[in-house]
């Protein structure tokens, strides 16, 4: 009877607790249940912030899915409370419940912590620095850090720190300078948060400038120039008479024709575009480099002259589209309307008679049957090779209309490719365009040079230029100038 009395007395005394003022339940609206509960989330940390109808001191306490629960405690008896969750994990889902007075709990919440994702990395190495560009998922100031990788006999390099310029942001851009051209640099990106919160990337590289370059020449090696030109003859047409360019109809079939040739060579545009963004900022350097054999830098040269092919083809045809390699550096394969030599030594080209050149057969026209030609052949002597410097082909045109071009080959080796302006209209036009070249590719003794008149791929044209003279400078090297 006692025992039953007892049991009943407890019952009575939970109830009275439970329906007392201020701890009615977990329900909406109890006066220790948290109101406009709200939740800002950092990297580390979260600022729980609600208020209460009546003041007291809250508890929180809150776990991941890899954590054991925690409790932070509040000794700050008040109706609107601001709680730090600290010691939290970047990116991480977090749930918690605020407790009230008597181990009453709110319902359960959850949080997701920030994280600075780095998206759209870009690094573009030249010789002695590296461009780096990313974007990150939070505003925030942004710093590099980078040290050269240990190499064998070298330990590795003091860690340099640079700070990228402006306030917190999500895009950034900055420059690793002071590097060597044959290292590799270890990068790690720093972060500092609106809320000074600190995050760091995970460890990154920047190439070597050497290493860069070898795998741009394999690139280039590997890029399909041949297919490239099928698809440009693919589109090929013939040059229309200028006072046909009038016409309602053909403003319509030009359209068409725009549009066919877009959709043929964009991918073609896409991937030299690529090669550029790496190629463009080494490209001194490579045709400079003596670890680079002269066969390489001959084939990256016929790459850069396909990608001129391109855009002029597309020019002619009133498609604005840029490679991105037309400003490329070409080292020795420089191609211009004006001489850089001081006082060259000039050997003549002896172009034999007729001088009129004609691009192939045209509707089944021989060219020398117009007293033309396609080509010609000349030989010329030159002694004490290994003192030359400096070499460039120049000739004299006139009448060289965009859509064609002379090429020059030298001891079967290149093919030097001289175009005039893609405005030089008419046949009057005279013109003295000069091409260097390596002076690896001379013979001692005799040298051949091969001239012959080419279309641009994809389009005929038959105009009939005039190769008035041709010529063979060299520029010496002091030493031997001074002891002839």
């Amino acid at each position: 009877m006692q025992r039953w009395i007892a049991s009943l007395v407890a019952s009575a005394l939970v109830l009275v607790l439970t329906l007392a003022p201020g701890c009615s339940g977990p329900e909406p609206g109890g006066d220790c249940l948290p109101r406009a509960l709200t939740v800002k989330p950092g990297l580390h940390r979260a600022l729980i912030s609600f208020e209460t109808a009546k003041p007291f001191a809250p508890s929180i306490e809150y776990w991941s899915a890899s954590s054991e629960p925690a409790t932070l405690v509040s000794t700050v008896v008040a109706t609107s409370h601001e709680l730090w969750l600290e010691g939290l994990k970047e990116g991480t889902a977090y749930e918690f419940r605020v407790l009230c007075p008597g181990g009453i709990v709110s319902l359960k919440r959850s949080l997701l912590t920030r994280k600075v994702v780095v998206e759209d990395l870009s690094i573009v190495r030249d010789l002695s620095s590296a461009r780096i560009s990313f974007k990150t998922t939070v505003p925030a100031r942004a710093f590099l850090g980078y040290s050269a990788e240990p190499r064998s006999g070298r330990p590795a390099g003091i860690p340099q720190s640079r700070a990228l310029q402006g306030g917190p942001a999500k895009v950034h851009q900055g420059v690793a300078d002071q590097l060597e051209p044959d290292c590799a640099y270890t990068l790690v990106l720093s972060f500092l948060t609106e809320d000074l919160e600190s995050a760091r990337s995970s460890q990154l590289r920047i190439p070597s400038a050497t290493v860069i370059i070898g795998e741009l020449i394999s690139t280039i090696r590997r890029f399909d120039c041949e297919a490239v030109i099928v698809r440009m003859n693919s589109l090929l047409r013939r040059r229309r008479d200028r006072k046909e360019e009038t016409s309602a109809q053909f403003e319509l079939e030009r359209r068409k024709r725009r549009d066919r040739i877009q959709r043929t060579l964009e991918a073609d545009v896409v991937a030299l575009r690529r090669i550029a963004a790496r190629f463009c900022p080494l490209a001194s350097h490579l045709f400079a480099s003596e670890r680079v054999f002269v066969s390489e830098k001959v084939k990256v040269y016929e790459f850069l002259s396909l990608a001129d092919h391109l855009e002029r083809f597309c020019a002619l045809e009133g498609i604005p589209v840029s490679t991105g390699l037309s400003g490329a550096d070409r080292g020795s394969f420089s191609c211009g309307y004006r001489s850089s030599m001081v006082a060259p030594e000039i050997a003549p080209l002896a172009v034999p008679s007729p001088t009129l050149f004609m691009s192939g057969k045209i509707d089944f026209v021989v060219p020398d049957f117009f007293n033309k030609r396609e080509s010609v052949d000349i030989s010329v002597p030159v002694t004490h090779v290994a003192t030359v410097r400096r070499a460039e082909v120049m000739l004299d045109v006139n009448g060289l209309e965009p859509e064609l071009t002379f090429e020059a080959r030298i001891n079967g080796k290149v093919h030097l490719v001289f175009r005039s302006p893609v405005d030089a209209v008419g046949f009057q036009r005279r013109q003295l365009i000069y091409h260097g070249f390596d002076p690896a590719l001379l013979l001692e003794g005799m040298n051949r040079i091969s001239i012959a008149l080419k279309p641009i791929p994809g389009i005929l044209c038959q105009e009939t230029p005039n190769l008035g003279a041709a010529q063979l400078r060299l520029e010496r090297s002091e030493r031997f100038r001074r002891s002839q």
